[in-house]
């Protein structure tokens, strides 16, 4: 049986894809997105977080906005503004292997006149995470404490300032806890200066020797039948610890 074949057609060289204009927005997520991805020296660099919040400045990671932050204090004139590199400035603020110490004064600096969304957000972002920090502060203080202590806590003033003691030692280890307090303290102080229309002087101070008082406590018990029941009692009590807080700005802002 005779095969015919039949004829190949030569295909068609393929037209180069026509690159379409890149929008304003998604320029600006790839800007934002090169600028907060990780660097060769930051992915070879492994830190548990307790040596993340004490890293000294000898583990400084190159990042674009060091650059950025440089020339606004030292080069003035010469100085752009850039939003991208804003925002990703004030997300990185409280991370001392990119914003060492004296870098951290300059950046003190740059958000004191701040206005506008980026100063609220900055100063809510510090504020929940001084909250999250000494929420955590204090539940492993109280874990510290021997059961007995830790039912009376809340009554017993001798053992509530045997876990403020302790919370404050877990807190002045926390170099990013300080660093979010002092970038609250700045932005306080300087709001009325700044033209600021959002009162943030009017936010209540949080004192590393607060002891949050609604706490949930966990009481376990034996039943008639001699079974052991598991009771959640949520205090409330209004007392409020006298003590001041120990820290100073010159101490947060390294």
């Amino acid at each position: 049986m005779n095969r015919t074949n039949k004829p190949t057609t030569a295909s068609k060289p393929q037209q180069p894809r026509r690159n379409k204009p890149m929008s304003a927005g998604k320029k600006r997520k790839m800007e934002e997105a090169a600028l907060n991805a990780p660097t060769q020296q930051q992915k070879k660099v492994v830190v548990t977080e307790t040596e993340e919040y004490n890293s000294d400045d000898e583990k400084i990671i190159l990042h674009p906005i060091v650059e950025f932050l440089e020339q606004w204090k030292n080069d003035r004139s010469n100085w752009t503004f850039d939003g991208t590199k804003q925002r990703t400035l004030i997300n990185q603020c409280l991370n001392a292997q990119i914003i060492d110490g004296k870098r951290f004064k300059y950046f003190l600096e740059y958000v004191a006149p701040l206005v506008g969304f980026d100063r609220v957000k900055l100063f809510e972002t510090c504020r929940e995470y001084v909250k999250t920090q000494r929420a955590a502060a204090q539940k492993n203080a109280l874990h510290t404490l021997p059961s007995k202590e830790r039912k009376l806590v809340l009554t017993d003033k001798s053992i509530r300032a045997k876990c403020v003691n302790e919370m404050k030692d877990i807190l002045q280890d926390n170099k990013r806890y300080k660093r979010a307090k002092t970038v609250m303290r700045v932005l306080k102080a300087t709001d009325k200066d700044s033209g600021s229309r959002y009162n943030l002087e009017d936010f209540s101070d949080v004192r590393d020797t607060d002891y949050e008082e609604k706490n949930n406590v966990v009481e376990k018990s034996k039943n008639e039948n001699g079974e052991e029941e598991t009771k959640e009692n949520v205090n409330s009590d209004n007392e409020s610890s006298s003590s001041s807080d120990s820290s100073s700005s010159s101490s947060d802002e390294e």
